[in-house]
């Protein structure tokens, strides 16, 4: 970080150990710790939780060093005024909390679930919904950062937008993504609701038609084909029910089939199996938070163990809990799988997911927007409420958005 007299090596070593070698007299050396106490104090300021993936994300805009976890959570550790909640957080998830809040605190616009017109006001919102609509928001490479990316975006997009709040922001793209299906997902990030993958299953699931199968590959096509399907999975588990999660992935290996609920009208395998259609042989078992399994209606359950729980249990399958749908599109094929990958007899692991920033069990990954303006930082912009990273397409110049570098310590 030039603008502080840090190089990157400095600040490696201070994410390592939270200590610099000394610039100068002990009142005029700016350490990290004050940096890091001055960024959550600004996103106090900017009603914005402090969570470790924004923690990481604002460090490497101001130094150009991105923290590892136990870098990240060092240096926390070793910054007066400051502790992690909960202090031991394995996951970027946790929250960096101040001993004392700084004046002009207003409260975190996420944990005061206001209404959509107290976020922001109807003309607000109606301009993020234009211009989240058109897409056009630069490629991330961090998938932790895809809410950031497109916060930055809509900040140098809109003048409306330009001055809310970077918690108000992040609200109204949470929003736009879980409500009002303005946002979508497509491998990973977010993309224009249309161009979604959340669009591509309603649409499949409006015309009967699979999501995520390739030319050739065989399916579930119909109800018996799904029963027996069910019966098989049961029967070769070893313990008389399988666990939901684990229906496609163990169709896939031992059926050699794809398992796709839009074939039968549904966009989640939950509401395909609580589908009248599917009849009263079978039924769902444990607990919804946690681990639902299927089994055959009436059937023992494992003894206790066996990694079956108990609570709730027998919840029939047989109510059609199916809603109508108002949207039509084509098929879009997935990507060839590896070879090898649809063995009858293999072992198949469970999908390991990371979590969405702002959802707490959204899974995402690295993927591509298509063509897209490349970005640069162009500075720090300080407000009212704190402060403001300008995050715009690099053919739009380097002079704008340029503000002063971050103080030090009083």
């Amino acid at each position: 970080c030039p603008s502080l007299g840090w190089s990157r090596c400095d600040m490696a070593l201070a994410g390592r150990t939270g200590i610099l070698p000394r610039q100068g007299p002990a009142e005029d050396v700016f350490t990290p710790q004050h940096l890091m106490r001055w960024i959550v104090s600004s996103l106090y300021l900017d009603e914005a939780i402090p969570r470790g993936w924004l923690l990481q994300w604002y460090w490497s805009i101001l130094t150009g060093v991105k923290l590892g976890h136990p870098e990240l959570t060092s240096l926390i550790e070793s910054t007066s005024g400051v502790y992690m909640d909960p202090p031991t957080s394995k996951r970027l998830s946790f929250r960096a909390v101040l001993d004392e809040t700084p004046s002009g605190f207003r409260g975190f616009v996420q944990e005061d679930s206001l209404p959509a017109d107290e976020v922001v006001s109807p003309e607000a919102w109606k301009e993020a919904e234009a211009v989240l609509s058109e897409g056009g928001w630069p490629v991330t490479e961090e998938p932790l950062f895809k809410y950031i990316t497109v916060v930055c975006w809509i900040q140098d997009k809109s003048e409306v937008l330009a001055d809310i709040s970077f918690g108000r922001l992040l609200q109204i793209v949470n929003n736009c993504v879980h409500k009002r299906m303005i946002l979508g997902h497509r491998d990973g990030t977010l993309v224009p609701y249309k161009e979604s993958e959340e669009y591509d299953r309603v649409a499949n699931a409006l015309n009967g038609r699979p999501s995520g199968v390739n030319p050739g590959e065989d399916f579930v096509r119909d109800w018996e084909d799904l029963r027996q399907v069910l019966r098989t999975l049961i029967e070769q588990s070893g313990v008389g029910e399988i666990e939901v999660s684990q229906l496609k992935l163990q169709c896939r290996a031992r059926c050699q089939k794809e398992l796709s609920e839009t074939v039968f009208g549904h966009c989640s395998l939950t509401k395909l199996l609580d589908d009248s259609g599917l009849g009263p042989e079978f039924e769902i078992r444990g607990d919804p938070t946690t681990r639902l399994r299927v089994a055959i209606a009436g059937s023992a359950e494992p003894a206790s163990g066996s990694g079956s729980s108990p609570k709730e249990a027998g919840t029939a399958i047989g109510e059609d809990n199916s809603k109508s749908l108002d949207l039509a599109g084509e098929l879009t094929p997935r990507a060839p799988r590896p070879a090898g990958s649809s063995k009858p007899d293999a072992q198949v692991a469970p999908v390991q997911q990371e979590d969405d920033p702002l959802q707490d069990n959204d899974p995402w990954a690295n993927s591509s927007l298509g063509k897209v303006q490349k970005t640069e930082i162009t500075g720090v912009q300080s407000t009212s409420r704190g402060v403001r990273i300008r995050k715009v397409p690099a053919w739009r110049g380097r002079g704008r958005g340029r503000g002063p570098v971050p103080p030090g310590p009083s």
